[in-house]
Formats: structure tokens, sequence, C-alpha cells
């Protein structure tokens, strides 16, 4: 049985694969290779634990002792289930330490971060894929973690998922492969855009959380505390204590400001965030 070990930076957390299947188990490490990842065995909570055993025409999937069984067809959905399941222990484990995980992307700039929220389809991907041609890092796409004491902000490095093919011109020379209806960035190209198993340090301060709305008109607003608080609500990564996640937002809304950036053109957004950085 192959092992992989997975870490991302958050305190005390590590999700393990095993796989019965040496090709498949060097596939998977090169889809989570910006993860921190090693192929040895390593303890873990039964409850962070996936297994993988492979038949001649499916994947059969087995996590948390027995608790979620599947079989899957292809490489693509085994993926989908895999991301399913890593995306739902960490969650968990970030609510039980006071970390909040929100459905968005994040960047950073001289020591400074910013977070984007948003429902799907709303572009969150695109645009970060945008500013991360450009000057910015990018510290994670479509889950966003935070300590709620410190403000501090964690990497998740899942590659960065877009669902809009006209994306790939920025990057010529890159590969991906299908999940459901995204394009996933596996190649060198895009790793090195993303922070890997990195925790940015306390010099490094989030200066604001922008909800995002796609509009024919370009408006930069700073909204209210209560606004600030259901929008975090709202993008809430799916848990099963929601009191808690709800207790954890609190002094991450009334601490860091909120805005609405509503915008037709990534140009435009990218000019509303380089006058946010300007003027934190």
């Amino acid at each position: 049985m192959y092992t992989i070990s997975l870490e991302c930076g958050v305190p005390n957390w590590r999700f393990v694969i095993k796989c019965d299947n040496e090709v498949i188990s060097v596939k998977l490490l090169s889809v989570y290779a910006n993860f921190c990842c090693n192929s040895q065995y390593v303890s873990c909570e039964e409850e962070r634990c996936m297994t993988i055993i492979t038949g001649a025409k499916y994947f059969k999937i087995w996590y948390a002792d027995n608790a979620y069984q599947t079989e899957t067809l292809s490489f693509s959905e085994l993926i989908y289930h895999t991301y399913t399941l890593l995306e739902r222990s960490v969650v968990s484990h970030c609510t039980k330490i006071g970390m909040t995980m929100l459905h968005g992307g994040a960047i950073s700039l001289n020591g400074k971060a910013l977070a984007f929220i948003a429902p799907s389809y709303t572009g969150k991907s695109t645009l970060l894929a945008h500013l991360g041609a450009s000057k910015y890092d990018i510290v994670s796409d479509d889950c966003v973690i935070i300590e709620s004491k410190t403000k501090s902000i964690y990497t998740y490095p899942h590659p960065i998922r877009i669902r809009n093919r006209l994306v790939l011109e920025a990057f010529p020379t890159i590969s991906c492969y299908r999940w459901e209806n995204f394009y996933d960035f596996t190649t060198r190209e895009m790793q090195n855009l993303i922070i890997s198993n990195k925790k940015m340090s306390h010099g490094n301060s989030l200066v604001g959380i922008l909800y995002i709305k796609r509009s024919n008109a370009n408006n930069f607003t700073k909204i209210t505390m209560a606004n600030n608080y259901r929008n975090m609500i709202f993008n809430l990564k799916h848990t099963a204590n929601i009191e808690l996640s709800k207790q954890n937002c609190i002094p991450i809304a009334r601490d860091i400001p909120g805005y609405l950036l509503e915008y037709n053109s990534l140009e435009a957004a990218e000019n509303c965030v380089s006058d946010l950085f300007i003027n934190h």
C-alpha cells in the first residue's frame, strides 16, 4: 500500500491517502504537489485517512472508518472525491481550532493580503489567475483560511480551478486536465504562483475582504460590519458545526474591513485592488 501525507501549514492537520496502485499514487502526488507531500507512512487520525483500491475498471474509496464509501470510474472523478474529502477534513479541523474557512481566494503583495469571497460562477478563480499573472502572489484558490484571533491567513494550495477556457490564453504553455467543468492547473507555471505550505507571518496583514460581483459598471465601496459578517456567513465552507463557524467569523468581521467590488472587466477589478493595497 502506497501512502501519501498532505499538509498545508494549518496547525496539527494532516490528511493521509493510501492507495494500492503506484501509478495512481504518483499521479495524486502530481495533482497535490503544492501541499507538503511525502510518501512515507505517518500516523493519522482515522477521520483523516482515505483508502483507494483500484480495480480493472473502477476505483473504490473508503474514508473515516468506512463512513464514506463510493466507487468511481475515472481518474477525474477520483480527484473530485479526493478533493471533497480533503476539504471536508480541513474545514472540520479549522472550525474546531478557531479558524474560519471561506469560499473564496486570496492574494498578497509586499506583506499585505486581500481575500475575495463570492458564490460560485462569479469569476473568483479567473480574477485570481489574472492577478497572479500580474504582480501578485496567489495565496489560495477556492478556500480562504483565516485565524480568528490573529487574523493570519493560511494557504490552501489546491490547484487553481478555472471554468473559462479563454483564461488559458494567458498561459500558452500550460497543460491541464478536466475535472467536471473545470480546467485544473497542475503544471509548474501555475504552481509557481501558489505559495506552498506557508503560513503568512504576523508581519503580513489581512487588509480587507472583498465581496466580488460582476456588473455592467465599476463600483468599489466599503460595507458595514454587519454586511461584512453576513457575506462571510453566506460564503462559509460547509461545516457540521455551523454555530461555532459563525462565532469564529465575528472577530474577523469586526476587525477586518469589508468591501463590495462590482466590475465589468478584469482590468477594472485589478485597478481597484491596486488602489486598495496602496491605501493600506
